[in-house]
């Protein structure tokens, strides 16, 4: 039982959730009147496998609590939850057709996934017409802008590294800041924004050339020889913090490792790594390091939340911290449901007619922050769950919560 009380959790185990299938299959599922059933759209196989994996386990153990209660209550009945899981194996095509099955199924009225912006792209239309609401995890203009029915799943990168900012500017005078890109159209785009945001706030943005964003580039993953031309140029501005955006999955120890073994001794700020092996190395780097993220203190998380990791720790498998931004897809659904009543059970309409104005206590945290689908923070989307945002200091062993964005929302 004290695995439960680890603050830092490493990357889920895939297998796990594939042989899973459904989150309902423990016991005989009732009738169909008292069954509530949500569809899942993840990528199970390909690249993000991970990323698809959390989705499905964030579902899975919440569906797993209630079914064995006998279900959760809505107007004084109880109702079942089936996860009807669909792996879409990455490509937008197959995401397309398992979307147009569940319009044409005509139960399926809440959709959680799938992600990444092509994904969602392709999606959204097919949902946004038959009406079905979904959460989605995807970041592109036309998904935060425009999409009638879907709720983004979490905080936007720029949200996160805006909060930082904020800490920033309320704890330095002078501060420069180099924003360091991953090797990608959306690292680049992520970029600019963010140094868009620190020149707003004030502080000193240091840039290789102001010619070409190009030249910024950091991929770990690089050649030796270009990863110490970047180096060479980041040393000779040394800036008082470096921001590492859009960076690959599991290589920020390796970006941190460059950073140190270069001479860098300033601060260095990045989102919080979800794979296991990044997330412990990074630990045994963590000098002068704030991570930003949504890892609430364990003894700040409420009963509900620690019977939900047990059960992920039970089946052996290992919780990642995607998982504490993905379990608020299905948990705010059915508060959603619960406070529009039974129509809600059968349509979307009544929780989408009350989007903008339902507030709920968050179910993971114990402080009764209030929550709800429409984040008023800076740089949301239109519809969005609000989500909390935190910011760690690491500095050897010890840990500081040093910032709370969204909180309350």
């Amino acid at each position: 039982m004290r695995r439960c009380y680890c603050q830092f959790i490493p990357s889920l185990l895939v297998a796990g959730v594939l042989l899973l299938g459904v989150g309902c299959e423990r016991g005989a599922v009732p009738t169909e009147a008292q069954v509530l059933k949500v569809g899942v759209i993840a990528s199970l196989s390909g690249p993000e496998r991970l990323a698809g994996a959390a989705t499905v386990e964030s579902a899975r153990v919440i569906a797993d609590h209630y079914n064995e209660q006998g279900g959760f209550e809505v107007d004084g009945e109880q109702y079942q939850i089936e996860l009807l899981v669909e792996d879409d194996a990455g490509d937008p095509v197959r995401a397309v057709e398992i979307a147009s099955a569940f319009v044409r199924a005509g139960d399926v009225h809440y959709v959680i996934g799938p992600e990444d912006d092509r994904m969602c792209e392709a999606v959204a239309p097919v949902l946004d017409a038959a009406g079905i609401l979904y959460v989605y995890y995807g970041f592109s203009h036309s998904l935060l802008e425009g999409a009638s029915y879907g709720v983004l799943g979490g905080p936007r990168p720029v949200q996160m590294f805006s909060s930082v900012i904020d800490y920033l500017q309320q704890n330095q005078e002078d501060f420069s800041i180099c924003v360091l890109a991953g090797h990608s159209r959306e690292a680049m785009h992520q970029k600019l924004q963010v140094e868009g945001i620190v020149e707003a706030a004030g502080l000193d943005v240091v840039r290789f050339s102001r010619f070409d964003v190009t030249e910024q580039v950091f991929d770990p993953l690089d050649t030796p020889a270009s990863i110490r031309s970047c180096m060479d140029r980041f040393m000779l501005k040394n800036p008082d913090a470096v921001i590492l955006c859009g960076q690959r999955h599991g290589t920020l120890s390796l970006a941190l490792s460059y950073l140190r073994r270069s001479g860098y001794a300033g601060t260095v700020i990045a989102r919080e790594p979800g794979g296991a092996n990044d997330f412990k190395q990074v630990r045994l780097m963590a000098d002068d390091l704030l991570l930003v993220g949504s890892s609430v203190p364990i003894d700040e998380r409420s009963e509900y939340y620690l019977d939900l990791k047990n059960r992920d720790l039970d089946r052996d498998l290992e919780w990642d911290v995607d998982v504490d931004i993905k379990l608020y897809a299905l948990g705010s659904l059915l508060r959603g449901i619960v406070q529009c009543g039974s129509d809600a059970l059968t349509s979307p309409v009544p929780l989408a007619d009350m989007i903008g104005s339902m507030e709920f206590e968050d179910p993971f945290i114990l402080d009764g922050r209030l929550m709800g689908f429409v984040s008023r923070g800076s740089y949301s989307a239109n519809r969005q769950l609000s989500v909390p945002i935190i910011i760690s200091k690491y500095s050897g062993a010890a840990v500081q919560v040093v910032h709370r964005s969204d909180l309350p929302y």
